[in-house]
């Protein structure tokens, strides 16, 4: 039988989000826009697992929690809560059917990776046989949705009142769109397979207006027809010239790029106003001309310049951040400032700020307002809010000492993906592994080649602190398994590990 979703969330652009996030896959997915009515819809047919909005227009996600945990059909069903604010995490620690927290905006591997979470967490999936697979997409129709699917195209519309453009620009990409969103403002953002290529306005600028363009005497005449073309389609008048054959003195392929990188964090901004989505064939000329763009890259420029003014600075002292799992590629080509670069690198999942602040030598207040702006773009996450979601415990970290940084980086990308993340603590010299073990409590200690430099003092306080310390060799051999456990290691592992290996040593 199939996976059955129910999705209970007032926003019909982010109901559409999550059913492309599930196309082509084996389940079935429901609506609801009410608390009210998704509390009737599971208790008449109970479903598998439950992606909740924190915010309903008539009751607040928890009240929805405690309605379903109390229902002899809902009881047992798994819940999902969703959220722009990862501190509303904290509300649902005591809630017994919440397995997960899923952030806004989300991608479409997270909330599939929430869901798998959930349904391996529920015991309603257990009684109705292997569900965790989840491969084709059998839709049922929603009858309050406002958007309806279409077999041949994606629509996609809403207001961004209450979606932002970057969290409609993240979920094209992450499920590799190709076509154009307009925005009632009159830009228009083109993506092919999940890249922003190009973004465009309707509305006259005075971008190119200082270059020097030759070709003819008509100059004035085509200039003046580019621009109605401009209005009418968004297409850049300075294109429309090229093409004409006019000789423009500057690179137009790089002109173009700056002139979208400019127009998109400036539309980063907007709050009010339409977008609507189109599955389209692109222009020639975005194709000609359009270069991939970095979100990323967009965003944080524009958060740079929003978070001089951090609400809540005092309590964010006291947060814990880690990198989250697609780090690595996120940050590829970013221009980073030095004070970002200092937070990322301190940044372990295990410290609060104020710590890192201390560690690294910056004011608080630029912390507080750097992280603001890295968790914005999804480079950062709290730690300890997506641990309060689904545990009872304070989160501790995994400490890791000489092993190669893609080993680790592979390590915190596994870890990241569980619906209760565990940080990863990377700790370079031996000398600093007792104090890191004493102050972070870890849950395990992977150590890498150099597994016989290791003072005995770090067994002990392994011990004293019910740490798990773990060796992992290169190459799987029984003597030198024997060697290493008669060390005082509990566990040996051999590269490449899986996460069940991790699961089976945290005893999760």
């Amino acid at each position: 039988m199939s996976t059955q979703i129910l999705v209970i969330d007032d926003s019909a652009t982010m109901r559409k989000l999550v059913e492309i996030a599930f196309r082509g896959a084996d389940c079935g997915i429901e609506f609801a826009s009410t608390g009210a009515q998704g509390i009737a819809r599971a208790s008449a047919v109970p479903p598998d697992v439950i992606l909740l909005d924190f915010m309903l227009p008539d009751m607040k996600g928890s009240e929805v929690c405690a309605q379903l945990a109390k229902g002899k059909q809902t009881a047992q069903v798994g819940v999902v809560v969703m959220s722009g604010k990862t501190e509303v995490a904290e509300m649902f620690r005591e809630s017994p059917n919440v397995v997960g927290f899923l952030p806004k905006p989300f991608t479409a591997e997270e909330v599939q990776a929430r869901v798998r979470a959930a349904l391996r967490h529920g015991d309603h999936a257990s009684s109705r046989g292997d569900t965790t697979r989840i491969h084709t997409l059998v839709h049922v129709d929603d009858p309050v949705q406002e958007v309806p699917p279409s077999e041949s195209s994606l629509e996609l519309e809403g207001s961004l009142a209450t979606v932002s453009l970057y969290e409609v620009l993240r979920l094209a990409l992450a499920s590799a769109l190709t076509g154009v969103i307009a925005l009632s403002s009159g830009e228009h953002v083109y993506l092919s397979d999940g890249a922003i290529l190009l973004c465009t306005t309707t509305r006259p600028t005075d971008e190119f207006d200082q270059l020097a363009i030759r070709g003819g005497a008509d100059l004035d005449s085509a200039l003046a027809a580019a621009r109605i073309t401009q209005h009418q389609s968004g297409k850049p008048a300075i294109v429309t010239l090229a093409e004409a054959g006019f000789e423009i003195e500057v690179d137009l392929v790089a002109a173009l790029k700056a002139y979208s990188y400019r127009l998109l964090s400036a539309a980063m901004a907007l709050r009010a106003g339409q977008f609507g989505w189109r599955e389209q064939r692109l222009p020639g000329y975005v194709e000609s001309f359009g270069r991939p763009i970095s979100l990323t890259a967009v965003a944080l420029d524009h958060a740079r310049g929003q978070s001089r003014n951090v609400p809540g600075g005092a309590e964010m002292l006291e947060h814990v951040y880690q990198r989250t799992a697609r780090f690595s590629d996120a940050i590829s080509g970013l221009r980073l400032t030095n004070a970002e670069r200092a937070v990322l690198a301190a940044i372990d999942g295990a410290s609060t700020l104020r710590q890192l602040g201390d560690r690294i030598k910056l004011p608080l207040r630029q912390v507080v307002a750097t992280v603001s702006h890295l968790a914005s773009v999804d480079l950062i996450v709290r730690a300890d809010a997506i641990a309060g979601a689904g545990a009872g415990r304070a989160l501790s970290p995994l400490i890791v000492h000489d092993l190669d940084a893609a080993f680790v980086e592979q390590l915190r990308a596994l870890l990241a993906r569980r619906p209760l993340a565990i940080p990863v603590l990377e700790v370079e010299s031996v000398d600093a592994l007792d104090a890191a073990v004493s102050r972070t409590k870890p849950q395990l200690i992977l150590i890498g080649s150099d597994t016989h430099a290791l003072p005995p003092e770090l067994r002990a306080l392994a011990k004293l602190t019910s740490a798990t310390m773990v060796a992992v060799l290169e190459v799987a051999d029984a003597h030198s398994t024997a060697d290493t456990l008669a060390l005082g290691y509990d566990a040996v592992l051999f590269k490449p590990v899986h996460i069940t290996e991790l699961e089976r040593l945290l005893a999760l």
